[in-house]
């Protein structure tokens, strides 16, 4: 032991115990001497002293300070503390307070009187409560960045010479986005949300009866398959049209999130058959699905799409040349079908930053002896009469008849405008979908087909309504019409 009182075993991490003990003693000692000397040359200070003697008392201080560390060694340092982060916070918080405790304390008639360490602890203590969740929060925040800037499921958006191209073919592209109306865009929400039904679903699962097998149809026959939501196997004859293929459990680009399929799928990806055409209304997540076009693009031989889908197509693999992107009434012959993309008031995105970089659309098909329209999804507007005026009464519509609701009136149809629509279209018998497979809204799950139903039989038009996975022939589609639905109130 030195007269300093500074042990060199302790200081050298060796010794025993209690040598240790005495030189933190010992050192602790000096150091509080110094404290107290700085401290008294500080109140010397506080006098009427000259500069120079403040000046001198400061370096006195400091020299104490320096003998101290001389004779006991810099302190030890301290590990970083996992807090620090938050302290630091809490830092900035009473840093700004305490200045604005000094202004309340010199203009207002109850002056602060606090501790300001005090305040610190506890403005470091509620910083320290608050930056864990909103750590949290900016971290799902970049984590959904990056999602939508680079998964292959959501797909990328036309780029600039797209864009341009688009400008150069219809002049509803401005401004970065397709428009359904030259002169204003139509708007997404329109008023309040409704309430949410307490049956938005149904109670169990909705069974779909089970297709193995799916064989060509005959020269001269029309058929329809519905597999639930938008999805319809057509088949012209001999040829397989695909409307809208999605054949996932969710309407997402997660698996695991997202709207799910409360009804049982008639067919699984890998039993879809040969399809000569798969047409694409628009690239929301319930018509397009990645998990669909790579299982089933081997068996597809071309694609009909919007402006804009194409680019999507491309960047998940599809050969360039089997894709056919249209504008509204541009057509197309393929396996002895023409196809006709027709308007719909709609709006389209993958991506919440990047709205309308995409078209939607309705097809006009024909082989000749049979006409078929799908509407693809749409607000009541007046292309039902035009599609009427251009191709004449359809032997069978395809109609979207629910996921409306009055905050977004003008993008989807309620079902007295759905039966508004066949009766302009004078659609020989409508086939309606876009129900009972994902809840997508607040109404009741079987409200569309039930108000449907009520008004096609006061205006006395045809349905058809046939159970998920059957298979209507057009030239016995009465066989069609039973109201299955019931069964599952």
């Amino acid at each position: 032991m030195r007269r300093d009182g500074s042990c060199p075993q302790a200081t050298n991490g060796s010794g025993s115990y209690q040598s240790r003990a005495v030189a933190r003693i010992g050192s602790g000692a000096v150091a509080a001497a110094a404290k107290c000397a700085e401290r008294r040359q500080r109140q010397a200070t506080n006098g009427s002293g000259s500069h120079q003697f403040r000046a001198v008392a400061r370096t006195g201080s400091r020299a104490v300070a320096a003998r101290a560390v001389a004779r006991t060694g810099p302190a030890p340092s301290r590990p970083p503390s996992r807090l620090g982060a938050y302290a630091g916070i809490g830092n900035l918080v009473y840093y700004g307070f305490v200045p604005f405790a000094r202004f309340y304390s010199a203009f207002c008639p109850f002056p602060y009187t606090g501790n300001p360490l005090r305040v610190m602890h506890i403005v470091k203590l509620v910083a320290l409560i608050l930056a864990c969740p909103v750590a949290l929060i900016l971290l799902v925040i970049i984590a959904a960045a990056c999602f939508l800037a680079f998964s292959p499921s959501v797909g990328p958006a036309p780029d600039k010479a797209a864009q341009d191209d688009y400008r150069q073919k219809t002049d509803l592209f401005y401004d970065g986005q397709f428009h359904n109306d030259k002169l204003a865009p139509t708007p997404l929400f329109t008023g309040e949300i409704q309430e949410p039904s307490p049956r938005r679903v149904p109670e169990q699962t909705l069974p779909a009866v089970k297709i193995t097998s799916f064989p060509r149809a005959e020269s001269g026959k029309l058929t329809a398959t519905w597999l639930g939501h938008a999805s319809v196997l057509l088949q012209f004859g001999a040829s397989n049209i695909f409307l809208d293929p999605m054949l996932s459990d969710r309407a997402s680009p997660l698996q695991f999130a997202g709207p799910k399929r409360f009804s049982e799928l008639p067919l699984a990806i890998e039993d879809v058959p040969e399809i000569d055409v798969a047409f694409i209304s628009h690239d929301h997540y319930d018509h397009l699905d990645l998990r669909t076009i790579k299982g089933i693009d081997a068996k597809v031989r071309a694609y009909v799409v919007p402006l804009g889908v194409d680019v999507i197509l491309r960047a998940w693999g599809v050969d360039e040349k089997k894709i056919h992107a249209l504008f509204w009434y541009e057509s197309v012959e393929l396996a002895g079908v023409t196809f006709t993309l027709t308007p719909a008031q709609h709006r389209t995105g993958r991506h919440p930053r990047k709205p309308n970089r995409t078209l939607w659309s309705g097809v006009h098909m024909t082989d000749g002896a049979h006409g078929v329209y799908y509407t693809g999804d749409t607000g009541y507007c007046g292309v039902f009469k035009e599609i009427r005026e251009r191709f004449g009464e359809v032997d069978l519509a395809i109609l979207q008849n629910g996921q409306y609701d009055r905050g977004w009136a003008k993008i989807h149809m309620f079902p007295d405008e759905s039966a508004q629509a066949i009766q302009e279209l004078g659609a020989k018998v409508t086939l309606p979908v876009h129900w009972a497979s994902f809840c997508i809204c607040n109404h009741a799950w079987d409200e569309p087909i039930i108000k449907l139903t009520e008004a096609s039989e006061r205006a006395g038009f045809a349905l058809a309504t046939p159970r998920i996975g059957e298979t209507v022939d057009y030239d016995e589609i009465e066989k069609y019409r039973e109201k299955w639905w019931r069964e599952y109130n």
